[in-house]
Formats: structure tokens, C-alpha cells, sequence
């Protein structure tokens, strides 16, 4: 019974030191902003189609038949057929491609600590850029 409490008193012990130095290292952690000169900008394009209908009247020239009436007399019918030209008002519609460029973002070189790196941002940075630093111990 004894080497059992023993035993569960060193687990703890030992689970308590690791607990303790993981917090110890969770505390030597480090973060902070830095600038860093941006190299170059470049925008990133998406070209979108976005179809419109175009519509237009033209006047169209066509032919009918027409028939005048005349007298009928029985089986004689003096009617005749006579060919008019008519214009007429069409609508006249077609669908046309209209493409549009839209900024998605910016892709952006810049320099930090000698060391060229690239990112994509929302918005043009200008001459400098923030660059988040995370400092941790290394382990050797």
C-alpha cells in the first residue's frame, strides 16, 4: 500500500513539473510588429463576363397579297389580287459580352532582415508593410 502511494505522489510530482515548465515556456513567448519596405505590388485582376442583351427596331420591307372585292354573281366573282409593299417596326434584340476587370487583391514582395518574402493583401500597402514577429526559445 505504501508503494502504491509512492508511486501516485512521484506521477503527480512529475506531472506538475511538466506542467509548470510548459507554462514557464508558454510566458518566454514574444510577439510584436515590425515594417518592412515593400519591393513591389503587383494587383492581382479577375476579368469577369458579364453579358448584356442589346436591343434595336428596324424597319423591315415586305410584300403582301391583298385581295380587292369585286362583284360575285353566282360562281363569277370579279374579286382581284393585288401585291402591296409594307414596312413594318421589328424589335431586334442580341446578347453581347462585356467584360470587366476587378482587383481581387494585391501581391506583394517585400524585405525583411535581408530575406525577400511574398504575401497577398486586400489593399495596396504602400512603401512599407507590417510583418507580425512571433520570437520563441529554440530548442537545442
Amino acid at each position: 500500500m505504501t508503494y502504491r502511494t509512492t508511486l501516485r505522489n512521484c506521477a503527480l510530482a512529475v506531472a506538475t513539473g511538466v506542467a509548470a515548465g510548459g507554462a514557464s515556456l508558454a510566458y518566454a513567448q514574444s510577439n510584436y510588429t515590425e515594417w518592412a519596405p515593400v519591393i513591389s505590388s503587383t494587383p492581382i485582376v479577375q476579368r469577369i463576363n458579364q453579358p448584356r442583351e442589346e436591343c434595336w427596331t428596324e424597319s423591315v420591307r415586305t410584300t403582301e397579297t391583298r385581295r380587292l372585292s369585286g362583284i360575285t354573281l353566282g360562281a363569277f366573282d370579279t374579286s382581284t389580287n393585288v401585291v402591296v409593299p409594307v414596312t413594318r417596326d421589328v424589335s431586334r434584340c442580341r446578347t453581347v459580352d462585356a467584360y470587366t476587370e476587378v482587383v481581387q487583391g494585391f501581391e506583394v514582395r517585400y524585405r525583411y532582415q535581408g530575406r525577400e518574402y511574398v504575401t497577398q493583401t486586400a489593399r495596396d500597402p504602400g512603401d512599407r508593410i507590417a510583418v507580425d514577429v512571433t520570437v520563441s526559445p529554440g530548442a537545442r
